[in-house]
Parts: structure tokens; sequence; C-alpha cells
């Protein structure tokens, strides 16, 4: 008994920062990357031990002209000891703290986020992580063989009395194929996106060019782009602008409205409830796309 009493004495007094050096070389040699903990690393001892990671900086690949992929100003989460024991890595809580990603595709279409020889198609493993809370993060993608560039703000949401759900709120700029683009969106929790069973609640509104566009409903099993279903409205000056965005010639109209329902599963796609309003003009219709 007073061995394990000493020994809780010596942990409490234990400096963890002695541990950001080892950690740094190890994720270092597993990136491919440069890794840096700039701040203080917590540990709290207890049945689901809890870690605190102050300012950390992941490296950015070498083609990249932005010095950093990842910067965190506050890593906070506590590990589920039982499920660590008996089915691999878990956790009970994730807390992010202003993060800024930077995401890129260089011009021969290599991205940032494969690290050493991974496979650029190779699933990531992600581990179960049951609570992921992010305050005032920010993500930044690029790719200029598209002329794509966007700036994203996003935070999690708790549920609350109007809304029980926990939701991700996002806010975007910038430009998607040459074209300037902004955005509005609420969704569903971040981290049931893993889940391929379940919709994931979307609805979003914006700008592309000229072109209004706004959609709500589910997207099915997106991690892996299965389908989606979705009611939608487009609305513009010209059907013709559209071509940048889907790379289909449409022919020139008048100011325009579009709207219906998109039931796309798998290889089949689906327009039902279709509705064009012109100046004096009212279209129904349906069309179904199968390979």
């Amino acid at each position: 008994m007073s061995l394990v009493l000493l020994a809780l004495v010596l942990l409490a007094f234990i400096d963890w920062n002695m541990l950001r050096a080892p950690i740094s070389r190890w994720v270092s040699d597993s990136t491919g990357r440069s890794f840096a903990i700039n701040g203080d690393l917590e540990v709290h001892l207890g049945l689901r031990p809890r870690l605190v990671i102050n300012d950390l900086v992941l490296g950015n690949a070498a083609w990249s002209d932005k010095p950093n992929m990842l910067e965190i100003k506050q890593l906070d989460f506590s590990v589920n000891i039982f499920r660590l024991l008996t089915k691999g890595l878990a956790f009970s809580e994730i807390a992010l703290s202003a993060p800024q990603v930077n995401l890129e595709v260089n011009r021969d279409g290599r991205p940032n986020w494969v690290f050493n020889d991974q496979n650029a198609n190779q699933a990531i493993a992600i581990p179960d992580i049951d609570n992921l809370i992010i305050d005032q993060g920010s993500a930044t993608y690029r790719d200029p063989r598209s002329k794509t560039e966007l700036l994203f703000e996003l935070k999690t949401r708790a549920g609350d009395q109007n809304n029980p759900s926990p939701g991700l709120e996002v806010v975007g700029k910038g430009r998607f194929n040459g074209l300037p683009i902004t955005l509005n969106a609420q969704g569903g929790a971040l981290l049931s996106l893993r889940s391929a069973e379940n919709p994931y609640p979307i609805k979003a509104s914006g700008m592309l060019g000229s072109t209004r566009v706004s959609i709500e409903g589910n997207l099915l099993d997106p991690l892996n782009f299965k389908g989606q279903q979705l009611n939608f409205t487009l609305a513009g000056n010209d059907l013709a602008s559209l071509f940048p965005v889907i790379g289909v010639p449409l022919p020139p109209t008048p100011p325009y409205r579009l709207a219906g329902f998109l039931d796309h599963i798998g290889n089949r796609w689906t327009l039902q409830q279709l509705q064009r309003h012109g100046r004096a003009e009212r279209y129904f219709g349906q069309f179904c796309r199968r390979p």
C-alpha cells in the first residue's frame, strides 16, 4: 500500500513537459513532417486519464508555400481506459481550441494530407470518439488545377432546448472552379459523418457566381459519397453560367428558378418534383439517370 501511495505522489510531481521531445520525434518519424509541442503538456490521472497539449504545430508538405498544415492552440482529450484495454484506442472526449487546418493539392494532384509513402486512396483509421468539440476552428482548401481556394470557419454546436441534437456550423467563402462562392451550412454532429447506416442531416445556402443555391436534406454514407436525398433550389440570371460547375453546356436562358428533390443512391440519379419558373413559364417534370 505504501508503494502505491509513493508512486501516486511521484506521479503527481512529474514534469510531463519532459515528454514533449520524444512525442514530437515519434510524430515526425511517423508522418515525415516536422512536429512540435510549443506549450505545456499536462496529464491528469484517473479512471479516464486526461491530457492537455498546448500550442502544437504539424508541418506542411515540402512543396507547399505554407509552412504548417495544422496548428492547434489547445488539444484536450480523455482516454477511455476500459475500451483501450478491450477494443483499442478510444476517446471519451476530444476538444480542439482554435484549430487551423490547411488542406491543398499541388499541380501534380498530390494532396498534402498524404504522409510519407501512404497511398492517397488509403482509408484512414479513425479511433472511437464519444464527443468532439471544436471552438473557433478554421480550414483552408486550395487546388490550383481547378482554380479553387476556399476558407471555412467552423465550430460544433451543443444541443439546446430549441435544438437538442449537437451539430456543426460552417461559414465559407472563396473561389470554386474560378467562381466566387459564399456558404452558410448547418449539419448534424460531426462524428456522425462516419456512420454508413444513418443519414447525415444538412441545411445549406449560398452563392456560386451569380447563382443562388440552397439545399436541405440528408447525405447517405457521406465519407464514401454513396448518395444524397435533398430538396434544392437554384436561381440565377442564365443557366449557361452553370457550365464551369457541372461541366455540361446548357443553352442561354432568361432569369430562372429551379426547384426539386434530388434522390441519388449509388449510380442512380433521380430528379423529382422538378419545377422551373421563368418570366411567364412554369414547368413540372421528373428525370432519372441510370448507368
